[in-house]
């Protein structure tokens, strides 16, 4: 009897480390820290963001107008200022840590349509990469993926890309996120970014799965043999 309430008592422990395994968020940008006064008035860098020709600049935020979005910005997007990115074939990109294996990184993010006659096309990726920069696409959404959550005009939709790094060969490698606007259309609206998430969320290791399985079935065991006695 003492076995089998060690064990389930193991089993119950093993339970909660798989239930505690919930996602943990990296980091995150609102784009509203510092406040600007006007579209392009303040000159910053953004924290830890670069773009494909150096540092990440004020003039890449903006402070739309009513006439642009309705103020203030509606969910999933938030407060007053967004990323922008105007021209085709740029991107903006940011990282964090670094990848873990057995781990399933989430990047989420709010993508808005510019009150325009052109259609945006955008990007949302997560890369692998080193300090200096993302070299190897590890999956995408995008205006033209099946599924993808297409803003209307004026308005937000929420895109979330996953990437599972069991067994990959990227781990250790610097996990980044990238948002981009396809250069092969042209006069296209720009693309306009907000409330950008990355999160990590360990995979039980199959060991872990397997000794969780077997405490279940050895609670209602142990439960069905308690009712039947006292019966």
């Amino acid at each position: 009897m003492n076995k089998s309430m060690n064990f389930l008592a193991a089993s119950l422990v093993a339970l909660s480390m798989v239930s505690a395994a919930q996602a943990s968020v990296i980091w995150s940008e609102d784009f509203e820290n510092p406040a600007k006064d006007g579209p392009y008035q303040g000159v910053y860098y953004l924290s830890n963001w670069i773009e494909q020709w150096g540092h990440l600049t004020a003039d890449h935020v903006y402070k739309p107008t009513d006439a642009a979005f309705d103020m203030p910005l509606a969910s999933p997007a938030g407060g007053e200022q967004v990323l922008w990115i105007s021209q085709n074939g740029n991107w903006a990109a940011r990282s964090g840590g670094l990848i873990s294996a057995n781990t399933v990184y989430t990047l989420s993010a709010a993508v808005g349509d510019f009150e325009c006659d052109a259609v945006p096309f955008w990007r949302v990726q997560l890369w692998s990469g080193d300090a200096n920069g993302p070299t190897n696409l590890l999956t995408e959404i995008a205006y033209d993926t099946i599924g993808a959550n297409i803003p209307a005009d004026r308005g937000w939709a929420l895109n979330t890309v996953a990437f599972d790094s069991t067994g990959s060969s990227h781990v250790g490698e610097t996990p980044w996120a990238r948002l981009y606007t396809d250069p092969i259309e042209t006069g296209a609206d720009p693309g306009e970014f907000d409330n950008v998430v990355l999160q990590g969320s360990p995979v039980p290791e199959p060991s872990t799965c397997v000794i969780m399985l077997t405490g279940l079935l050895a609670m209602l065991l142990f439960a069905r043999r308690n009712t039947c006695e006292r019966s």
